[in-house]
């Protein structure tokens, strides 16, 4: 219901009734209930590039025309329904001139007297820019920071791989449990059949002389008296056979020490014991048949360190060619660019800074099309989309082939590019082999040039004694 008052006594009761907010470092505002300005404090009419006196008797629209039709049906939504509105806003430039994009917050709402009728409208606006640009760049940074961890993990999972070690924790405060599959095929049990429940699925799985065994390591690791360090036996659910586990485990407590949880690891050592087994035989044998057995045990014992050795030896080859990977990628000649399915960058070695000029941090996880030209710069995804769906390719694994690229300031590059597809972790991943060929090409051109104007014969060819200009 709109008041009676007239137009001068509303402004003057709303004049009166802002002056509080003079002083405040928000924006705030009065509006009559024609939605005209009556009261604009300072830090508003900063916001808005206007001296205070140029918002008076006007409204939002006249003022502020790119976005003063929002504002304007905001004011009369709350004109309509006596409820505030409350809500985000971004600009890049109006009245104030152009800019730098800000972000407010806003919130319109209805002054009433003591009959609740509605006398003047009122505006709060916060100029949030900063903190928004923050958040931004903090998500920015996480995005980045994710997938560092994705990588750390799948390098960890392909450890965990290499030495058939499972991966459990137990939540004790709700009961649940995880286990990944390396842990389900070590048991002999499907992902669908299990069940959820410990004592279904870890219990039962236990050899029942073990039980007991593994229940009081568990107490006692909960307890703090002793780390969960164990041997144990289970039976397989797929085919019954007994297999020998060490499991080991760290307790995590909250604040008062209070067991929360348990993870660890698991190991089917199985193979290991029975081999340690038969060389306990060895040597058992040995002491009855010292002379008999002699040479059998040394063979033993030889077989023994060989496998030792060749599994250093296969370690330490491991390690060496990791390290020789890096070594060459970061060394090449040539520019080396991997690019996952959805064409983001994933690797990026030093000769591909060199010709592009963005360094490796700013360039990893953005989309590979950053670096064409158009129109290759707008269908890039459509190609490998493409790819993807038929499996027809254009140029992937078709040798290299002449393209252009585009440097980090905007200059067009001539490259030669190769394009082979791998994969990694199950996921493709797309390698591709550059080089700047922009000055051989404009020496090319060159050439080509005295070759025409020349009044002499020239004949070019290449190390094989091909023709390559007449």
């Amino acid at each position: 219901m709109r008041n009676t008052e007239s137009n001068d006594d509303q402004r003057m009761r709303l004049r009166e009734l802002a002056r509080v907010f003079d002083y405040l470092p928000v924006g705030f505002a009065a509006f009559d209930l024609d939605r005209r300005f009556v009261y604009v404090n300072q830090s508003l009419a900063d916001g808005n590039g206007l001296p205070i006196a140029d918002h008076m008797g006007r409204t939002v629209p006249e003022i502020l025309p790119i976005i003063g039709p929002d504002a304007d049906q905001d004011l009369q939504t709350v004109l309509a329904t006596g409820e505030p509105v409350v809500g985000e806003a971004s600009r890049a430039g109006d009245v104030g001139g152009p800019g730098r994009e800000r972000f407010f917050q806003y919130t319109y709402a209805a002054l009433k007297d003591d009959n609740d009728e509605i006398f003047g409208l009122t505006c709060m606006l916060q100029d949030v820019s900063e903190h928004k640009r923050a958040q931004d760049a903090s998500e920015a940074s996480q995005v980045r920071a994710n997938a560092a961890l994705a990588e750390h993990e799948e390098r960890l999972e392909l450890a965990l791989d290499a030495a058939s070690i499972g991966v459990w924790s137990w939540d004790l405060l709700d009961g649940s449990y995880y286990w990944d599959s390396r842990m389900l095929a070590m048991s002999g049990l499907k992902l669908q059949e299990q069940t959820g429940v410990m004592e279904d699925d870890f219990v039962r799985s236990l050899h029942p002389d073990d039980e007991a065994m593994v229940t009081a390591a568990v107490q006692r690791s909960l307890d703090g008296v002793a780390d969960y360090d164990i041997e144990y036996r289970i039976i397989r659910r797929d085919d019954g056979a007994v297999r020998d586990i060490n499991a080991r485990a760290l307790v995590i407590r909250d604040e008062a020490g209070k067991p929360i949880k348990m993870t660890g690891v698991a190991m089917d050592v199985t193979e290991q014991k029975r081999n340690a087994a038969e060389l306990q035989l060895a040597y058992t044998t040995l002491e009855l048949r010292v002379a008999e057995r002699t040479l059998t045990l040394k063979e033993a014992n030889e077989k023994l360190q060989t496998e030792i050795a060749e599994r250093e030896r296969a370690q330490a080859k491991t390690r060496e060619s990791e390290a020789f990977i890096t070594t060459v990628m970061s060394n090449m000649v040539d520019a080396l660019i991997t690019i996952d399915e959805n064409g983001r960058i994933s690797s990026f070695n030093q000769a591909a800074e060199d010709i592009f000029g963005y360094d490796v941090d700013d360039i990893v996880g953005q989309k590979i099309n950053i670096l064409m030209p158009e129109p290759d710069h707008s269908e890039h995804d459509r190609y490998i989309a493409d790819y993807m769906r038929t499996g027809q390719a254009t140029i992937i694994g078709k040798g290299p082939r002449e393209i252009q690229g585009r440097h980090k300031d905007g200059r067009i590059l001539s490259l030669e590019l190769a394009i082979t597809r791998t994969s990694f972790g199950g996921q493709p991943l797309f390698v591709g082999a550059l080089r700047d060929i922009s000055e051989r090409k404009r020496l090319e051109e060159l050439f080509q040039i005295v070759a025409e104007h020349s009044p002499n014969s020239i004949i070019l060819k290449d190390l094989q004694g091909r023709f390559l200009l007449v």
